[in-house]
Formats: structure tokens, sequence, C-alpha cells
């Protein structure tokens, strides 16, 4: 393996597809990419990418989820690696087990810049993310209005 030059994203293969695809409930391996990141002080875990499907996944942790405003970020770093990937959906699974979904362009397009000292992020505020939860309990209540 080469090394890399400079701060930014790093995605290697991983045999760890088959934790990504169990996490899905599917037992069938895929080829899934991990995004280790620095943003030029860190290296950490950004999430994972499925080629097949472009769809970046990243699992958050209460204290990632910001407060004012209500949104999620990713590093600037990341979000740039995944548009060279060509990312078309982005997967947040939250600490409760529900999953928010967001299309890559339009995350890139409402995103706002911050950096409150962990370098610059991207923040999608939640209103523009797509709970998988409500989705699923949405036909369940056609036909129960009144």
């Amino acid at each position: 393996m080469s090394k890399r030059r400079g701060p930014g994203p790093a995605f290697r293969q991983s045999d760890g597809a088959r934790l990504q695809n169990a996490l899905q409930g599917s037992t069938a391996w895929r080829p899934v990419s991990t995004l280790i990141a620095s943003d030029g002080r860190r290296t950490f875990y950004a999430g994972l990418y499925d080629p097949s499907t472009a769809t970046f996944r990243k699992r958050l942790e209460p204290e990632h989820i910001l407060r004012h405003p209500p949104a999620i970020a990713l590093q600037v770093c990341v979000v740039e690696e995944l548009q060279r990937r060509g990312c078309r959906q982005i997967e947040a699974r939250m600490p409760d087990g529900d999953v928010l979904t967001v299309p890559f362009a339009l995350f890139t397009l409402k995103a706002e810049v911050l950096d409150r000292g962990f370098g610059a992020q991207l923040a999608l505020p939640l209103r523009y993310w797509t709970s998988r939860r409500k989705s699923e309990l949405q036909p369940a209540l056609t036909g129960l209005e009144v």
C-alpha cells in the first residue's frame, strides 16, 4: 500500500463488509470501502461506502448529533472524497436504531459549513433527512384518517 501524502480521506477495501451487511440483515458478501479520513490533526473512522449502491453509511453516537441547529455533520474532506467516488445517498444510523437518509446532492446543496474545533464540517439540519422508521409507519396509517 502506498503512503498517502497530506491530509485527506483514505479508502481501503474492508472485510468488514460482513458486519456492514449484518447491520442491514443481509448475509451476502459485498465489497465495501471503509473510509478512514484525516483532517490534518487526527485520523478517524468516517463510515462505510458501498460502491454497488453508491451509498455512504455512518453510525452516530448521541454526541455526534448537533444540538444547535439540530443537524448531522460530515467532515469536508469526507464529503469531497464521497463526491469523487460518485456517492448518491447518505445513511446515518441513529443511536435509537432509526436510519436517516438523504440524497448526496441535497446534502451538498443545503449543508452549511461550520468549524467547532473539529475541522471544517458540512452540517445538514435534521429537517432535510428522511426517517426510515417514519416512512415504514406511514403506509400503516393510511385509511385510519377521520
